[in-house]
Order: structure tokens, then sequence, then C-alpha cells
């Protein structure tokens, strides 16, 4: 009876430890939680740093391959190797990605997160803060395509780049993308007549998709014609030997 009830006591010890393990970690994972929805929608380098990892992460999975089809936080520089600043910031032309097409073009990717008042939209517990806080979130897609816009990456490419006549604005945040555009039907035309094209996640994996696939074929051509030139080479060669 000692024995057993030695081992019962060892067993409920256990179980207390545990479930108190349990509790302790439960709470950390609830304050890690909040820490992190506190740092989403309060710091916008955060935010901004958030977004850069969710681009990188579908440039990763399009299969395009970094320094050959894309390039990540590079300086736009001039012809003779020179770092070019913005005319008004007077800051360094650093975009998010800039993307290499096989013809020679280039497109630039710039991530920008509206995140802070869909956080709000979503959490709203009654229709006219809901209203107020759709309002701030259409009002921030529009700033962040105002911004980008006056940047104006593209005409700062150099040769023999060609530039595109937009730039792509990447909200990585699917949900927040299509409430704005669908409460506000001149919001995406807006931004497009600025030369900001404005996407989510799904519709850009599909365009970095395309791009891989336009590279694939540029690559088999350029192989087929290697074997068409050793082949060439080949005959030349039985040719002469036989003269």
């Amino acid at each position: 009876e000692t024995k057993a009830g030695d081992l019962v006591s060892i067993y409920k010890a256990s179980i207390e430890k545990a479930i108190e393990e349990l509790m302790k970690r439960t709470m950390e994972i609830g304050n890690d939680a909040n820490n992190l929805a506190r740092a989403l929608k309060n710091e916008s380098k955060t935010q901004g740093n958030w977004g850069e990892l969710i681009l990188e992460k579908l440039l990763e999975s399009s299969g395009l391959e970094e320094g050959v089809h894309y390039d990540r936080q590079t300086t736009i520089r001039d012809n003779s190797g020179k770092p070019i600043f913005h005319d008004e910031t007077g800051k360094r032309l650093i975009p998010d990605v800039i993307i290499h097409y096989p013809d020679g073009k280039d497109c630039i990717i710039d991530s920008k997160v509206s995140l802070s008042d869909y956080l709000d939209y979503c959490n709203a517990e009654t229709d006219d803060t809901r209203e107020q806080a759709l309002k701030r979130h259409i009002t921030s897609i529009r700033k962040h395509v105002k911004e980008l816009a006056g940047k104006d990456y593209s005409s700062y490419i150099q040769p023999p780049h060609q530039r595109l006549n937009y730039t792509i604005m990447f909200v990585p945040n699917e949900f927040a993308t299509q409430l704005a555009l669908q409460n506000d039907r001149l919001l995406w035309r807006e931004a497009f007549d600025k030369g900001v094209f404005i996407t989510s996640e799904q519709n850009l994996l599909a365009l970095l998709r395309m791009i891989q696939i336009a590279w694939t074929q540029v690559q088999q051509a350029r192989n087929q014609q290697e074997v068409i030139d050793q082949a060439r080479k080949l005959l030349d060669r039985i040719s002469d030997f036989t003269e």
C-alpha cells in the first residue's frame, strides 16, 4: 500500500508538473502571438520586412534564379556604375526586386504592406468602425501607390536594359488587396494610369511563372542552336577529312 501510495503521489506530481509546463507554454505562445500582432500592426519596418519575406518565397517557388533572372535589394546605377539618387528625396534607389525578362527588359517589383487598417477592419465590432477602417485601408493603398509612382523606378533603368513603363506594387495579403479593389472600383485603374500595377500573391505568382516559362523556352532555343552549331562544325570537319 505504501509503494502504491508513493507511485500515485509521484504520478500525480508528474501530471501537475506537465499541466503547469503546458499552461506556461500556452501563455508564452499567447504572448508571442500578441507581440507579433502588435509588431505587424504598429511597426511599419516589421511589416516591410514581412512583405519582403513573402516576396522572396514567391520568387523561390516560381523557379526563377536570383542573380540570373532577378536581383534583390540592388542599387540602381548609371552607365558608369555610380548609384542613382532620387531627385526629390536624395536617397539611393533600391527597389525590392528587379526582374529580368529574356528580351532584355527590366521590371521593378516593390512590396507595400497595408496591414494595420485591414486588421482593424477584421476586428471591428460595429458597422461604423468597420466602415471607417475600410476607408483608412483604401487610403493607405492609395498612399503607397502615390509613393511608388513618385519614385518612378523604371525611368532610371539604364541601357543595355530596357525599361517597362510600369512598376509592380506587390501587396502580400490576398484578402486585404481584394477588399480594397472591390470596394473602390477606380483604385486599380488610377494606379495603372500612374504606372503602378497593383497585384497580390496569386496574380504575381502567375506572372512570375510566365516569365520563368519564357526563360525556359529561350534556354531551350539556345541549346538547340548550340546543337546545330556543333553538328555544322562536325560536318565541316568530315567534309575536310573526305577532301
